[in-house]
């Protein structure tokens, strides 16, 4: 079982999959934003980002109560992202 099978019908706005991992920014616009090297969010799904005190980054999306993990590589054009 995968781990975002879990999230339920918002899977759609969490995209795990290695083949999608590949694609070009030009192929996905602005409809999704990589949070990790395996993980896209749909941007019109997510509600915010914030910080834990470990330093760590986090995407909140839109009616889920579980928060995403930013990996450190992408956490920089998520707060770019998140300040437009």
């Amino acid at each position: 079982c995968r781990r975002g099978a879990a999230l339920g019908a918002p899977l759609a706005a969490h995209r795990r999959h290695r083949a999608a991992s590949g694609r070009s920014k030009h192929e996905f616009g602005e409809s999704f934003l990589r949070i990790h090297r395996n993980a896209l969010v749909a941007t019109p799904h997510i509600s915010g980002i914030e910080k834990d005190t470990g330093g760590t980054w986090h995407v909140t999306l839109k009616g889920l109560d579980k928060r995403l993990a930013v990996s450190r590589r992408h956490a920089a054009a998520v707060r770019r992202w998140a300040r437009r």
